[in-house]
């Protein structure tokens, strides 16, 4: 199950009750015995498990507002397919051939040690 803050685009935490979840761009795995309604009550939208990309879960307006925190243009006409497209694209990391990535050990931010 997934529960979609009322913020798209939110990373953090938020709790109701005795239930913590953990937010990554809007979108919260749930465990199975969540309150349902209690989320709902607060603002949020609980789905069932989705197949494959969790932004075809959120509507044409959430994802025109993820868009545009993250400086992407969505124009009023184009669908919602092509915003999730134009998302996707802006979270992919580009490479120019001159560019070297080094690997690094851990999580990012993370000691390593």
């Amino acid at each position: 199950m997934h529960v979609h803050h009322p913020r798209p685009g939110y990373t953090g935490s938020a709790r109701i009750g005795r239930t913590t979840l953990a937010f990554k761009d809007g979108v919260a795995e749930a465990p199975e015995d969540l309150t349902r309604r209690r989320w709902e009550r607060n603002g949020y939208r609980v789905t069932e498990q989705a197949q494959g990309n969790a932004l075809e879960d959120l509507t044409v307006k959430e994802l025109r507002e993820l868009a545009a925190q993250r400086g992407i243009d969505s124009p009023t006409k184009v669908k919602k397919a092509q915003i999730i497209e134009a998302i996707n694209a802006a979270d992919l990391p580009t490479i120019g051939q001159d560019e070297v990535v080094p690997e690094v050990e851990g999580e990012p931010g993370g000691d390593t040690a």
